[in-house]
């Protein structure tokens, strides 16, 4: 559109031993730029990131910003345990942040979990993600997502129930299991719905 180059950059995990610079798809070879994040330190994030806080200071936005990379990062740490303490840090009160900006950042310490931890780690960070803004929402949106589903379901079940009187003639229960909870559910259990 605007023509102009366009540089495809590529970030990768510190474990990752062969680097590839180039993808091959049929007769196109796409150039990658790799950023490998194996010379920085983890661990030293986590410290720097403590050390002022200890001190009294206020964390911003640019401050926490390598911490969402740490996962990616070299270091003494577990992946499971960065992502984990990476949350924590979002949470804290001495972030000056809104909860959309928190929110954001967890994504992206949520995607990376997803992306590189296994189950038995990702139960282990579960509790903390569910207290973060993030979690929130995430729970937020499966309960209204699940009550949807249950009226759905309720109203199928109940235009089930509704046909089956109707074929049979029935129309009195129709009226009667409306407003009848207990007689509606025998119906129910009558009919094998």
């Amino acid at each position: 559109t605007y023509d102009v180059p366009v540089t495809t950059t590529v970030i990768c995990t510190s474990r990752v031993k062969i680097l590839k610079k180039e993808l091959v798809n049929g007769t196109n070879v796409y150039r990658v730029e790799v950023v490998r994040l194996r010379d920085r330190n983890a661990d030293k994030v986590f410290e720097k990131l403590r050390r002022k806080i200890n001190r009294g200071k206020t964390l911003r936005r640019h401050d926490v910003f390598p911490l969402l990379l740490t996962p990616l990062m070299s270091g003494k740490m577990e992946m499971s345990q960065r992502i984990y303490q990476g949350m924590e840090f979002l949470q804290c009160k001495e972030l000056k942040a809104g909860d959309d900006e928190r929110k954001r950042m967890q994504s992206v310490l949520y995607a990376l979990a997803v992306k590189f931890l296994d189950r038995d780690e990702l139960k282990m960070i579960k509790e903390r993600i569910g207290m973060t803004v993030l979690g929130k929402m995430l729970f937020e949106d499966g309960v209204e997502k699940g009550i949807e589903k249950g009226v759905q379901q309720g109203l199928g079940r109940a235009n089930a129930l509704n046909m089956k009187l109707a074929d049979a003639g029935r129309a009195d229960d129709i009226i009667r299991a409306a407003s009848d909870r207990t007689y509606q559910e025998q119906l129910f259990k009558e009919f094998g719905i």
